[in-house]
């Protein structure tokens, strides 16, 4: 679909642009991205088609990817219940707004990492800290390397849309399967759009 489709998104854009290439560090510059999505959500009107719930996992959605690869743009449509395993981001730092209903983000602290018994794994020991709920117009900042989270859609009942702004083109990530006696092994994912 073409950007000039979506209203309010090529404002979005070019700022996104001119955010990204600025100087700074990289909590400078998600503290821009973060103010720019918190400005500008309430023009975006992302089609209905774009925001469409999957049955059996949340949707992901591209919305602009910039040719120079500094940074992409991704709606996620989240069911009823819906969520993630514990994740990464491979590296890459994110910016998260919610569009539409609310999620709770849980950040989780890497206590420990240490091989198995098989030398080819490596488990993982994680610390929840506290669930964030996160309604219309809320936005955080994931930083590598604190960068460990799950989200889910808050309710029961309706859909929740967020959208994601990552510091480059985010193809895999990788989810942390628990393992036993509070361990987890990191397992890869291939990370692909719905559109």
């Amino acid at each position: 679909m073409d950007q000039a489709a979506i209203p309010g998104l090529e404002p979005l854009v070019e700022g996104l642009s001119q955010a990204t290439r600025r100087s700074g560090d990289v909590a400078e510059v998600t503290s821009r991205v973060k103010s720019l999505l918190q400005e500008l959500d309430d023009d975006l009107e992302i089609p209905e088609s774009y925001v469409q719930p999957l049955a059996d996992r949340y949707a992901r959605r591209l919305l602009h990817r910039c040719s120079e690869g500094t940074y992409s743009v991704i709606a996620m449509t989240w069911g009823p219940g819906q969520g993630t395993p514990l994740h990464d981001h491979s590296g890459l730092w994110c910016v998260e707004c919610v569009h539409e209903g609310a999620i709770d983000v849980v950040q989780f602290d890497l206590l420990e990492r240490r091989s198995a018994d098989d030398p080819t794994a490596v488990h993982y020991r994680f610390s929840p800290q506290e669930t964030v709920r996160a309604t219309r117009g809320s936005a955080g900042a994931l930083i590598p390397p604190f960068e460990y989270h799950t989200i889910a859609n808050a309710s029961s009942v309706d859909r929740a849309v967020t959208l994601h702004v990552y510091g480059g083109d985010l193809t895999e990530c990788a989810i942390f399967e628990p393992a036993g006696d509070g361990l987890y092994v990191r397992v890869l994912r291939q990370l692909s759009c719905d559109n």
